[in-house]
């Protein structure tokens, strides 16, 4: 494990973003944490701890919540701010005050719109989501809020339905034309 970590640790500055990412997302699914009660220590050339059973001397959630804890201290500082879900996902922070509004449930009487519109948050929120795919993801939810456009106006007020449609289809997000604009930072925009 040592000599694998070396190799991990040496190759990092060599790697992509997408291809820590994934190392993490890797060491998440696989990582535990020991139960001290279950192992013993061999002294023998600071040999260490030695388990048995991997399943019973391991507990996978304990050590898969203490390794996310650690790790999200690094993501929140990277960048815009990334954290590991508790899935397992390396995705986009939330900006403050916006954690509730991802968190709430949307009643949906239509299984297709609800599987569209987390697919679509996943897809834009996801570490490895590129630029692309995230307007992608902003046309579909664009799509949704048109098929929900009666069902919107009950909560949204007539300037803020029309300020979300005048960003999307003048933004070179839906329906292109000539005259939307497009010479905008769109990683920060979107």
């Amino acid at each position: 494990l040592q000599k694998r970590c070396c190799i991990i640790h040496f190759s990092i500055p060599n790697c992509s973003e997408n291809e820590i990412f994934d190392i993490i997302e890797f060491l998440y699914d696989h990582v535990s944490e020991p139960k001290q009660d279950k192992g013993w220590v061999h002294n023998f050339s600071n040999c260490g701890w030695h388990f048995r059973d991997l399943d019973a001397d391991f507990d996978k959630i304990k050590g898969q919540e203490s390794y996310r804890n650690e790790i999200n201290e690094v993501l929140r500082n990277y960048s815009t701010g990334y954290k590991l879900n508790n899935e397992g996902e390396v995705i986009t922070s939330t900006d403050k005050g916006f954690e509730n509004l991802l968190e709430t449930a949307v009643p949906f009487n239509d299984d297709d719109l609800e599987s569209r519109m987390t697919h679509a948050i996943s897809l834009f929120r996801s570490g490895h989501s590129s630029v692309e795919q995230r307007r992608d993801a902003l046309r579909n939810l664009g799509d949704i809020l048109e098929k929900l456009r009666s069902e919107a106006s009950q909560v949204l007020t007539e300037k803020d339905e029309s300020d979300i449609f005048h960003l999307l289809n003048q933004f070179g997000i839906r329906h292109h034309n000539l005259n939307q604009k497009t010479d905008y930072d769109q990683p920060i925009f979107f």
